[in-house]
């Protein structure tokens, strides 16, 4: 059951802010700076024994106030749902949603919440934060200080090239993100992540977004915005 918490980790990381004010102005750099927005994912996962690497690639949606769909749709069509309401949920094509239960979905839920909000000081209590700069490119390095986050995990390192960086209030493409994620097998995964779509806090669009980001299973738009209802229609089953 460890392994598959730092898998799932390891597939849906993103985006990471911190506590201090030298890497705060970084991220503000190069991390999307928005309630809700929504984008497009490329992985590679390089695994020890296997002499090509593992791709896949999706689509994902993030609300602030609601959680985080991220949407595979290569090489197999899979959701993911985390919810500010701790209520979580896996779900596949033309099935029932499988809910999420258990200490270690509640701690990567809280973990990526955390982190796509913005909470400094939340990430600060499990990582040490470095960063660095080389022209227009910055990157910044987390390193897990919690014993549970240690138990699978080597470092985070995020880059992005700022030249490319645009303000996004008129929706014009962001610069990709890279993401390298190290096990502490040394297995890495490099993840590229390019938000595409940015609304405000309270706007009506957020829900058509949703769909629209992941028209294959539209379900888990509902399960994100209002989750309470799958449970009490799994209690009357």
């Amino acid at each position: 059951m460890k392994y598959r918490f730092f898998t799932s980790l390891v597939l849906i990381v993103s985006v990471i802010p911190t506590a201090f004010s030298t890497e705060e102005n970084a991220f503000a750099k190069i991390l999307p700076q928005h309630c809700i927005f929504a984008g497009e994912f490329k992985q590679q996962r390089h695994i020890n024994g296997l002499t090509a690497p593992l791709h896949s690639q999706g689509t994902f949606f993030f609300n602030c106030q609601q959680g985080l769909l991220w949407h595979s749709t290569q090489p197999f069509t899979e959701s993911l749902i985390y919810t500010t309401k701790n209520l979580h949920f896996r779900s596949l094509p033309e099935t029932e949603p499988e809910t999420l239960e258990g200490p270690h979905h509640h701690y990567l839920a809280k973990l990526l919440l955390d982190l796509l909000s913005a909470k400094a000081d939340a990430i600060a209590k499990d990582f040490s934060i470095t960063t660095a700069s080389h022209h227009s490119r910055t990157r910044v390095i987390l390193s897990p200080i919690s014993d549970t986050l240690k138990k699978g995990l080597d470092s985070i390192t995020l880059e992005s090239d700022l030249e490319n960086h645009v303000d996004n209030r008129d929706n014009r493409e962001q610069a990709v993100l890279s993401i390298a994620i190290r096990d502490i097998r040394q297995q890495r995964t490099d993840i590229s992540i390019q938000p595409t779509t940015y609304l405000g806090p309270n706007n009506r669009d957020a829900k058509p977004l949703c769909y629209n980001t992941v028209l294959s299973d539209k379900n888990s738009c509902n399960l994100l915005s209002t989750p309470e209802q799958f449970y009490d229609i799994s209690a009357n089953h």
